[in-house]
């Protein structure tokens, strides 16, 4: 999903390594090719890819991604100022940001002609809706969460509302918010600025257009299982997982992408929403990490890998990976 390669959440940072072989021809366009299987055929056989950072052939980019103080885009080069930035994502031409200021934070919209202050504040949570022309910022303080939606153009307020307790935003489609909280679920609709529960439980990720949604158990030392379900029929259970943790859905709602449940991904698995595994893949060097596991088309999953202080981004089908974009920096160094 367009949203999700952007940002996964707002913190993602995308960053980069060494250099690489040249490209092979068409990783890109796998699923159009005839005799070069794309995620939409299923191997009879799921393949454990081993990526290597010096060896992977360069596709064509991915973006747009970080590059230190910058967003780079095909030939697009927009400076951000603050420092540490986070892309949060792209709205028409321009480009949502957070940027630390002066102990805060800022909220910036930015393009080439310069940047407009949306909100500031000591932190944020951003969420950009779908079609990019709002955001959903949450501020939880003294037990209870205010979400605030603003135009993405102009910064003004269009709603606002209070949880109790610690609320999440999981996703936005510009009318309708996905919140998670304490204890369950919600639906909150713009339009009429009611909100109403879709589940019980610890709902951690939710995709409004795939129509699909993860929800955790019980606590990890009671054996916690993961369940992924249907957002408009929660009662409709597709996958049910003690081991892995669901990352992100296709458009489609046909895949996911599930990882451990450690904070850090080594290693990242591809999955039809039943749970059979597709592809898994691995970053084949020490102290490399994954993140932000995205899918960019139905046929393509993007990610990360990093280390330190430079990473590079990834696009992967069932049965091969190309480097997506040139070394990057990593903005928090």
């Amino acid at each position: 999903m367009r949203r999700r390669l952007i940002a996964l959440c707002a913190a993602v940072v995308t960053i980069a390594m060494l250099s690489g072989l040249p490209g092979l021809p068409g990783l890109s366009g796998l699923s159009k090719q005839p005799g070069l299987p794309g995620l939409s055929a299923v191997p009879a056989q799921p393949a454990d890819i081993k990526i290597k950072p010096g060896k992977t052939p360069r596709g064509p980019d991915a973006g747009p991604r970080l590059d230190g103080s910058s967003i780079i885009d095909g030939d697009r080069k927009v400076p951000v100022p603050g420092n540490p930035i986070a892309l949060v994502g792209a709205s028409d031409d321009a480009y949502i940001v957070t940027s630390g200021f002066r102990g805060g934070a800022r909220l910036l919209r930015v393009d080439e002609d310069g940047s407009r202050v949306l909100a500031t504040a000591e932190e944020f949570d951003p969420t950009l809706s779908a079609d990019g022309t709002r955001i959903a910022l949450a501020d939880r303080k003294n037990r209870r969460t205010v979400t605030t939606v603003i135009s993405a153009s102009t910064g003004q307020k269009v709603r606002r509302t209070t949880w109790a307790g610690s609320a999440y935003v999981l996703d936005f489609d510009g009318d309708r918010i996905v919140v998670a909280g304490p204890k369950r679920g919600y639906l909150w609709n713009l339009h009429t600025g009611r909100s109403r529960g879709i589940v019980r439980g610890a709902l951690y990720v939710a995709d409004l257009g795939a129509d699909r949604m993860a929800v955790a158990g019980k606590a990890p030392s009671k054996g916690r299982c993961e369940t992924v379900s249907t957002i408009t029929r929660p009662r409709t259970t597709h996958f049910r997982t003690c081991r892995d943790r669901v990352i992100t859905f296709s458009d489609s709602g046909a895949r996911m992408i599930t990882g451990s449940r450690s904070a850090d991904f080594t290693t990242v698995r591809l999955r039809t929403i039943g749970g059979k595994k597709l592809a898994s893949y691995t970053i084949s060097r020490s102290n490399w990490n994954i993140e932000g596991p995205s899918f960019e088309t139905d046929t393509t999953v993007l990610f990360t890998g990093y280390s330190g202080y430079l990473g590079a981004v990834y696009r992967c089908t069932v049965t091969a990976c190309e480097r997506a974009s040139k070394w990057l920096d990593n903005p928090y160094f």
